[in-house]
């Protein structure tokens, strides 16, 4: 592979550019790498210290104080195109890479038009006009800030962080070094001060008038002071002061700079912000006034509101900052906080993810093996936390079919973490740091742990291994990093996603293809949620439940896309209707025009899609461009005929009840077409398709008595539920039990979920199951009853469902619906409905 990586001007576009640069070179070490820079800037030097070649372009920045200067920018911006385009035809890069500074506009911008794939990292919160412009040209935009998209096309947005050095990633091993390294006392708290690459002339004043006030409050500094400032600061010293402050002109041992550092005063650059998120540790940030957009106070912004930060404006730093010092010094209960809230901004994996989206787009040949993409191969243990829930029980499984050992934690066991048991999986249910497999704290560096956003925050375990610099990531990083390596049919929507996904890995099973699919239930039939198949020779398809929870589905790179429905969901995430519909359009956005998005028709009016796409193609019960004719229901199961404009499959039947479904299975043969499977596969694959479990799930089927379980969580889902149950059971009646799942979710859509509760007859509505959620205050089940207009309606707790069931008289059709703390009703329920029925 060969790449371009173009940053320079300050530190903080180069020392990104090369962090990637070298986590390219270790992934692969015959990578080719050529940096473009600007002639006369920094990184004509520091690129070729670090051992990569460097080409300089004739480019110069908007100079805004001296406006006579400018004079001569159109022509030297014409010149450096000029010389970008022989650099680009010689070089012949797979990629090109753009980390900011002067010389990355030209770069980009020819290597686009020449259709190169290229790629953005922004780092800061505040984006400067060049990277505004170029991002209509570019094919990816890396971002260390989340609501980026009032700056870029959401689309193109991938949420990585901000590359820091590895070096970095161990910071408490090095401590000792670094006492020595400086010459420091290590029973003396230390303080850092950094003022970015060039020097921070207010910083510099602010600790120099105090440095016999830090002295006697008891600290040691270490004074990156810049090599303009570096002189004069130096010449002004005593020689008492040079034996506790060490002053250097510039730190190349940074991290060493971090292990020593108790406290640090910084410059807010967002390449100083990322490290010392990894760092973490306490800081007092100075923004630089003198930068475009204030872009650093944005950049600290964030930290400071969630109180891990303290900031001090530059123009009142004279004033404050000595005093800010001294004050956080003598406070070591909230250097801790500090210390501790920073780690949740922390991205230590952001290098890796960035230079993942850059392999991904040079293309390169994808891997033999249907197994671990490359980056897994590094870890032959994994542990991962919350590994009972349905989408990390995949993974886990995934896992355990490659070469690894495997462990897991979760709150409790359950038949699905007996599964996992009993399929060679080492579990614990206790959280605690002792229980951490000897595996993993033996094998620190060779151990990956992944968790789901569902952890709890205070979960003792995830507190730890991400304390102690364990590679730690999110489920979502996981699939990101599969999908990017094999062809991926990815199924959105805020319901019908997990039958829909498990329809289409059913068929392609069926049809004999190489395929992986990450279900979201257990698929009937299999008994599983991953679904394997296919010789190991063959690239398989991946087929996987696109989730929008914690915004997954923005992490996958799909090439081929199902999405369903999108009714407003987790709006704690999404903030309103707009946002969560926003993460849509980019997901669909996300399927390149040679892939296909296959989109309900309500959908597409819902996101204002184009008209026409040539890639977008919508789907409907009547009345699109795909939809089912001759739709009938036959002792239970419902027939059809697929229609297109350039396929008919008649006599289809669907065994998973529903007017929904049936819209569901003509996405995935829309999907089984495009992948080559032909009408006769499709029918024999669809007559045996069994369904998911949860999913209209049967426990009790007689002429007298049904009792279903389902999953439904959702008011649309509830709906739907309901409406196909009347549908099938016309004349009986419907009695509903429900457990809400999520605080949130309740306080959100209490009216909508009670007007779909109203289409029963019958209503027992259950307790508030809290999942990941501390309780809200005025939240409760409660919220849902009173504004349900039924006449037969009954709050319950989970000790008297059974009594107040009793009290009713028969009930002919029961349907037990909740996503949480609902399934160990059910024998519960069918036990007692028997005896009921005799």
């Amino acid at each position: 592979m060969k790449v371009i990586l173009s940053g320079g001007g300050t530190g903080g576009h180069i020392y990104p550019a090369l962090a990637l640069a070298d986590a390219l070179k270790k992934h692969a070490p015959a990578t080719d790498i050529l940096f473009v820079g600007a002639r006369g800037k920094m990184e004509m030097q520091k690129v070729p210290e670090a051992g990569y070649p460097i080409v300089g372009l004739k480019i110069r920045g908007l100079q805004r104080k001296q406006v006579l200067q400018n004079v001569a920018l159109p022509c030297r911006l014409v010149g450096s195109l000029w010389q970008a385009r022989k650099i680009l035809k010689d070089f012949r890069p797979d990629v090109v890479v753009g980390t900011g500074g002067y010389a990355s506009a030209p770069i980009l911008y020819m290597a686009a038009k020449r259709q190169i794939p290229t790629l953005i990292q922004e780092q800061n919160a505040a984006v400067g006009l060049a990277n505004q412009l170029l991002a209509r040209y570019v094919d990816r935009i890396c971002v260390a800030y989340e609501g980026m998209e009032k700056y870029f096309p959401a689309e193109k947005i991938v949420l990585t962080g901000n590359p820091v050095r590895e070096d970095l990633l161990h910071l408490a091993e090095k401590r000792q070094a670094a006492y020595q390294h400086f010459g420091l006392v290590p029973a003396k708290p230390c303080l850092l001060v950094l003022g970015g690459s060039l020097g921070a002339q207010t910083i510099n004043a602010s600790i120099l008038q105090g440095i016999d006030q830090l002295m006697e409050a008891g600290l040691q500094v270490i004074w990156a002071t810049g090599r303009l400032y570096f002189a004069a600061i130096q010449a002004q010293l005593t020689q008492q002061q040079r034996a506790v402050v060490k002053v250097y002109p510039f730190i190349a041992p940074i991290d060493l700079a971090y292990a020593a550092a108790d406290m640090v005063v910084s410059r807010a650059g967002a390449l100083a912000v990322a490290e010392l998120c990894v760092a973490q540790k306490p800081v007092i940030f100075v923004p630089s006034p003198n930068v475009t957009a204030d872009h650093q106070t944005q950049n600290v912004l964030p930290l400071v509101e969630k109180n891990a930060a303290l900031m001090v404006k530059d123009d009142k730093a004279m004033q404050m900052l000595l005093q800010a010092v001294i004050g956080l010094l003598q406070l070591e209960a909230r250097q801790r906080i500090l210390a501790k809230n920073m780690r949740d901004w922390a991205r230590p994996q952001a290098t890796a993810a960035i230079r993942e989206a850059i392999i991904a787009l040079a293309k390169p040949a994808r891997s033999a093996a249907p197994t671990a993409p490359y980056r897994m191969r590094a870890y032959p243990y994994v542990y991962l936390l919350g590994i009972g829930g349905m989408g990390m029980s995949a993974v886990a499984r995934w896992f355990n079919a490659q070469p690894v050992q495997v462990f897991g934690y979760d709150r409790a066991a359950t038949a699905l973490t007996d599964q996992l048991t009993q399929e060679g999986i080492q579990l614990h249910f206790e959280d605690r740091v002792e229980a951490i497999p000897a595996e993993i704290t033996h094998h620190k560096e060779q151990s990956l742990i992944v968790y789901t956003p569902a952890i709890s925050t205070k979960n003792q375990l995830l507190s730890y291994l991400k304390a102690n610099n364990y590679t730690v990531c999110k489920r979502a990083e996981v699939l990101g990093m599969i999908t990017q390596r094999q062809f991926t049919l990815a199924v959105a929507g805020t319901h019908g996603k997990t039958t829909t996904s498990s329809l289409a890995a059913h068929l392609l099973h069926s049809a004999g293809k190489s395929m992986v699919g990450f279900l979201g239930g257990i698929a009937k039939g299999y008994g599983t949620n991953l679904l394997v198949n296919g010789p190991a020779h063959e690239d398989p398809i991946v087929v996987i439940e696109a989730d929008e929870f914690d915004r997954l589905f923005l992490r996958l790179q799909t090439d081929l896309a199902i999405v369903t429905t999108v009714n407003p969901d987790h709006l704690d995430t999404y903030g309103d209707a707009q946002g969560f519909k926003d993460a849509f359009k980019a997901f669909i956005g996300r399927v390149p025009p040679a892939g296909k998005a296959i989109v309900h028709q309500k959908v597409a009016q819902q996101l204002q899609l184009t008209k026409g796409g040539a890639h977008i193609v919508c789907y409907a019960l009547t009345d699109a461009v795909v939809r089912a004719e001759h739709v009938c229901i036959k002792q239970g199961d419902f027939y059809f005929d697929y229609v297109s404009e350039a396929t008919t499959i008649r006599g289809l039947r669907l065994a998973v009840p529903g007017y929904h479904n049936v819209e569901n299975a003509l996405a995935v043969i829309t999907a089984c077409l495009a992948l080559g499977l032909d009408a006769e596969t499709i029918r024999e694959g669809m007559a045996t398709f069994q369904g998911i479990k949860r999913r209209f799930d049967y426990v009790i089927r007689t002429e007298q008595l049904v009792f279903l379980d389902d999953y439904a969580h959702h008011p649309a889902e509830i709906a739907a539920l309901l409406q196909t149950i009347r549908l099938l059971y016309p004349d009986k009646k419907l009695t509903a039990v429900f457990r809400p799942n999520l605080f949130t979710r309740t306080r959100d859509f209490a009216g909508a979920f009670a007007q779909s509760l109203d289409l029963a007859d019958q209503v027992f509505l259950l307790d508030v199951y809290p999942d990941r959620e501390e309780p809200i205050e005025g939240v409760s089940s409660a919220c849902i009853f009173e504004q349900m207009t039924l006449d037969q309606k009954f709050m319950c707790t989970s000790a008297n469902l059974l009594d107040a069931l009793g009290q009713q008289g028969k009930p002919a059709v029961i349907v037990l619906m909740g996503s949480g703390g609902t399934s160990s009703f059910v024998p519960l329920i069918k036990d007692f409905l028997l005896a009921q029925w005799g």
